[in-house]
């Protein structure tokens, strides 16, 4: 990204938010990239600005998604970078789309934005805040929960990862594909300082979603 053209073509990217729809699918993945890498990495505010408000106005839901993930993708791992760029602009997007403005969250984008939780590590509890204001996703076909245990959350942030886990786990399937997962998180948190009730009401959730053996987790 050249800053001193961005300015210029800014507005062509605009321009181009009713139209992409109708490219094929590697040039409307790589137009989301393009507008991810400016979202991240520009000076320019885009919630300020209002390119983004435009984009999220215009865009089919899948280009909402693919730029949703393509964001999850750019998110840079320094400390400093990542909290910064949630109070420049992150939170307030989020509060803004929880709020359904400009469109609703659709259930793609949900589950694209909640990955964004594993680089968004600094400011982990403040985003599980946002997450837990939307619907649920179901996260029914997903490393999501494999990205919780290698980043060793549950020892580092048991008491969001359980108002989370809790969260999620409202909305998933039965026949829940990610029990074993989920059951070490658990597994780890008791002895966290975790809330115990509400790793409990997790417990019970993974019951009725058909997963056995939970019960000796609590004995």
């Amino acid at each position: 990204m050249n800053e001193e053209f961005l300015a210029d073509l800014l507005p062509l990217y605009e321009q181009t938010f009713l139209k992409i729809s109708n490219e094929p699918k590697r040039i409307r993945e790589q137009f989301c990239v393009h507008l991810a890498v400016i979202a991240v990495y520009s000076p320019i505010n885009p919630v300020e600005h209002g390119w983004l408000k435009k984009f999220i106005s215009q865009a089919d839901p899948k280009d909402r998604a693919s730029w949703a993930g393509s964001v999850g993708q750019q998110l840079p791992v320094k400390e400093v970078s990542v909290k910064e760029l949630w109070q420049r602009w992150m939170s307030e997007y989020w509060s803004q789309r929880n709020a359904g403005n400009p469109q609703p969250l659709n259930e793609e984008e949900k589950e694209q934005m909640i990955r964004w939780v594993i680089p968004l590590e600094p400011v982990f509890s403040e985003v599980v805040e946002e997450i837990c204001v939307m619907p649920a996703p179901r996260l029914e076909y997903t490393r999501f929960y494999h990205e919780l245990i290698a980043k060793k959350f549950a020892e580092k942030h048991p008491i969001a990862l359980t108002r989370l886990l809790n969260h999620t786990l409202s909305n998933a399937c039965q026949n829940f594909l990610h029990c074993d997962t989920v059951k070490e998180m658990v597994q780890t948190l008791r002895s966290s300082k975790a809330p115990q009730q509400e790793l409990r009401e997790v417990g019970d959730k993974l019951t009725e979603l058909g997963c056995q053996g939970v019960s000796d987790l609590f004995k």
